[in-house]
Formats: structure tokens, sequence, C-alpha cells
């Protein structure tokens, strides 16, 4: 791990003992991104009555640029993959944009769509939608505005921007 350099990624899962009763389950484990590791891993298991959890943990790009590629590339094939359609699943993270440009405060004079936490969000909304994803957050707060991070900008032309740092999206 190398703080503030392109190296400084990585995910994690924890499960709390008992979660997954002992001989009722089988747990897979696929770090399902092999050209940058450390992006995406996800955990699943099948449950009672035929069913199956998987849990997805996301760390997005934080260069804005390379955003619209791992929500159109990697991020949609984990997503998307025909045999986690039947089941339930938990996408969680942190994805460095934000869905929703109520999720922003932008710079002193400058609308929100150009907050620079906008980009990627398309691309990531697409994969969302054919997955049938919901932004938990907005779901049970439909009208509510509140940030997980702050960050103020040093110099007055700086963008002031609050963002939703994790992002829990759920198929259930």
């Amino acid at each position: 791990w190398q703080h503030h350099t392109s190296n400084s990624r990585g995910v994690g899962i924890l499960l709390r003992a008992g979660l997954v009763p002992d001989g009722q389950a089988t747990i897979e484990y696929t770090d399902t991104q092999t050209q940058e590791p450390g992006r995406l891993l996800r955990v699943g298991w099948d449950l009672q009555g035929g069913q199956h959890l998987s849990v997805l943990a996301v760390y997005a790009p934080s260069e804005p640029a390379g955003r619209p590629a791992f929500f159109s590339g990697a991020f949609a094939d984990a997503v998307l993959q025909p045999q986690l359609q039947a089941s339930h699943l938990i996408v969680a993270g942190d994805f460095n944009c934000v869905l929703d440009q109520r999720d922003v405060q932008p710079a002193p004079g400058q609308p929100a769509a150009a907050s620079s936490r906008m980009q990627g969000a398309q691309d990531m909304q697409l994969v969302c939608q054919g997955a049938a994803l919901k932004d938990a957050w907005r779901a049970l707060h439909p009208a509510q505005r509140d940030f997980t991070h702050h960050l103020a900008g040093q110099h007055r032309s700086e963008e002031h921007t609050s963002e939703l740092q994790s992002l829990a999206l759920s198929r259930m």
C-alpha cells in the first residue's frame, strides 16, 4: 500500500461469525478484475431455500477520466454476470462519484453537473439500471441531502465538494 499513489487501492469484505451457517452454505470468492487488481471483490453464498446472496465491494478510480471506462467495463462485467441475475446482490464501496446531482455541493457559482464527481455517473447509472440496482440511501431518503465526505478547496476557484463516498446498491 502506498498513500496517494495509483497503487493505493484495495477492497475487503468482512463477514460476521454465524452470518453464513456452518454446513448450510458454500462460500465463493472472486477477485473480479484481473487487469487492475484490488478494485472489485465479490463474495457469495447459497442460502436456505435455494437462494443466493452476493456482496460486491468496489473501489472505483479516483481520477475522473478513468471512471467511465471502469463503470462500463470491469464494473459492468462484475454486476451483469448472467449467473448473478437470479441472485440477491449488494454492491457497496467507494465509487468516487455520485449518481445524483443532489449529492454534490459544487464550488460557488458552478453547476453541480460540472462537478468532477459526476464524471462516470452516467455509465454507473446504466449498469445499475441494467441490473435493477437501487441506491439504498436515495430509496430510504428521496428528498434528503447528506454527505459522507467533505473536501474544501484551498483556493477560491477550487470546487468545494461533498460526496457520497460509500454507496450501497441492492437488488433484493
